[in-house]
Parts: C-alpha cells; sequence; structure tokens
C-alpha cells in the first residue's frame, strides 16, 4: 500500500484547523501533508506551527505574497512543485483538497487501496449546512466518526452523483463521454503524478474561478487518465462558511476559456509557469519550523497571459 500525498489549498485560516484535524485522525495517514496558499499570512504560519504540535502532524507549508487575484491553478502547481522536490515518483497519488474540508478518517486509505491502473480519482464532499458545522464534534473527529450526524438526504445526493459519475465512466469506456466526464471537484480529487506532468499540471491561465477543474479532467483524460469514481466513498465534508456570490456560471472568467479548448499540455502550467514571486517552503514538525528554502521554479518562465 502506498499512500498518497496530500495537498491542501487555501487562502485563509478559516475551518484549516478542522481540515488538519480530520487528516491528522486519519488512519493510515498520508504520507506527506503539504498546504499551499495563495497568499503568505503571518497567522496562516502560526496555525500551521500550532496544529502542526497539537496534532503530531508534521505540515509543509508552501506560500508567496497574494497577486490581487484568485490563482488557485497555479497555487496547485506550486504544490506539486514542492512534492517533486522532495522526491516524489511518477506513479504517486497526489490528492488534493480544499482548505474548508474535513477528510473522513478512511480517505488516505481508500486512495491507497486504488489500483495503479488508476490515475485520476473523482470524489466528493459533504455539504454540512450551517447548523452542522457550528455542531461540529472535533471529539467525534478525534475518535475517527463524522464530526456531525449526516441526514439520509445527503448520503443520497451522494448516491445520485456516484450513479451519474458512473454512468459516465462507462460512456467513455465507450467513446461517448464528454471530454471532461466524469468530472472532478477541485474540493477532493486525486491524480497521479504522472498525468499531472503530461499536461503540465493545471492551467496557470485560469484566473479567478470558473471551469479550471474541468479543464485539467478534458486534458487529463485526452493525456491517457483512467479514472476512478469515488463519489460515495472517498469523501470530505466541507464545512459552511459565507461567501461572495459569484455571479452566473456562464459570466464566469475561465468558461470562456474553457470553451475554447488549447493544447493537452497547457502553455502556462507546471513546467511553464506564469510569473509569481518565489514561493517560500516551510516545513513544520512538532510545533517548529524546521527548514525553510525557496521553491525550485523551472527555469524561463513563460510570459504573463490573463484570459
Amino acid at each position: 500500500m502506498t499512500l498518497p500525498w496530500l495537498i491542501i489549498t487555501t487562502h485563509t485560516t478559516r475551518h484549516l484547523r478542522r481540515t488538519l484535524l480530520g487528516v491528522a485522525s486519519e488512519s493510515p495517514r498520508p504520507r506527506r501533508v503539504l498546504v499551499s496558499c495563495d497568499v503568505q499570512d503571518e497567522s496562516i504560519r502560526t496555525l500551521i506551527a500550532a496544529c502542526s504540535a497539537e496534532f503530531s502532524l508534521d505540515i509543509t507549508l508552501i506560500d508567496r505574497p497574494h497577486q490581487n487575484q484568485c490563482r488557485l491553478s497555479q497555487v496547485r502547481n506550486n504544490a506539486l512543485r514542492a512534492a517533486i522536490q522532495f522526491g516524489a515518483s511518477d506513479q504517486e497519488l497526489i490528492a488534493f483538497i480544499d482548505g474548508d474540508c474535513s477528510p473522513a478518517p478512511d480517505h488516505a486509505a481508500r486512495l491507497a487501496a486504488l489500483p495503479e491502473s488508476i490515475s485520476l480519482v473523482c470524489a466528493h464532499r459533504v455539504e454540512l449546512t450551517p447548523e452542522q458545522t457550528e455542531a461540529f464534534d472535533e471529539a467525534a473527529v478525534r475518535d475517527r466518526r463524522p464530526p456531525t450526524t449526516i441526514r439520509p438526504e445527503q448520503f443520497a445526493e451522494l448516491d445520485r452523483r456516484q450513479a451519474r459519475s458512473r454512468r459516465q465512466a462507462f460512456l467513455r469506456r465507450l467513446g461517448f463521454s464528454k471530454g471532461h466526464k466524469p468530472k472532478i471537484l477541485g474540493a477532493n480529487f486525486a491524480v497521479r503524478l504522472v498525468i499531472a506532468k503530461a499536461v503540465n499540471g493545471f492551467d496557470e491561465s485560469f484566473i479567478e474561478w470558473g471551469a479550471e477543474d474541468d479543464d485539467f479532467s478534458r486534458r487529463a483524460y485526452h493525456a491517457g487518465a483512467r479514472p476512478h469514481v469515488g463519489v460515495r466513498d472517498i469523501i470530505v465534508y466541507h464545512q459552511h462558511h459565507p461567501t461572495r456570490a459569484p455571479g452566473k456560471w456562464a459570466d464566469a472568467p475561465g468558461v470562456a476559456r474553457f470553451n475554447q479548448p488549447g493544447p493537452t499540455h497547457c502553455t502556462l502550467g507546471l513546467l511553464s509557469p506564469m510569473d509569481q514571486p518565489t514561493p517560500l517552503v516551510r516545513v513544520y514538525a512538532a510545533g517548529d519550523c524546521t527548514n525553510e528554502f525557496q521553491l525550485a521554479i523551472p527555469a524561463n518562465p513563460a510570459s504573463r497571459s490573463i484570459v
């Protein structure tokens, strides 16, 4: 059993402690935990150090100053670059979750149990209500139980999504599925590093929000990714929080780009990043920063291009 690497993306401390508590309560734990930030914030560093001590969890933090726009794709790529720098092999599974999603206690175990032929994992999340988020029971999480009472209709929704995604996977084998389906959910998915490299990681031309996950799915399938549908069984618990209304999906900045497909190996990506300040990598163990260095960024990065 080869344990997955886990990448957590965030820009805030909100709910991050509970997410890390969920990770620490997994059995077994992921091979390595990396938190990648779209901002450089001392409060996040302080929280990471505190969680490292409280949960006896080694945590690697990758951060750089905010660039006045959401760059989720770049933040994901920064974590992939760090994983490569730490020696991740091509066949290892790299899991991604959002910083407001606490993983189920068997999250890493279920990923580790997948055959090596699986190269893209389509998982999902339980949407906690405001009341369920308020009632989040840390003792239950430590005891490897759900953080709150999950209602039957919430599991039923996962069942419906599982069935739909399995149909899409079947149609894909027959050559009838849409290019990006079964689709990944950015809050909870996994990919073999070899596939991530083959498509040049996440397309950093996707700025702000909209369709960057669909784009990655489509390019991964073009590169030969074989999916596993784990919507019902490989889950995280998404903690409720107020959000800024993003507007209509059709008007999202990334949708127009997604509707004009580019190459499988994206132009601005893992090996050819959009320009950014050099990220800093800090390794925390038992509450202390035990190592600090600059992230290795590929030489001669591509010129800046925003869509």
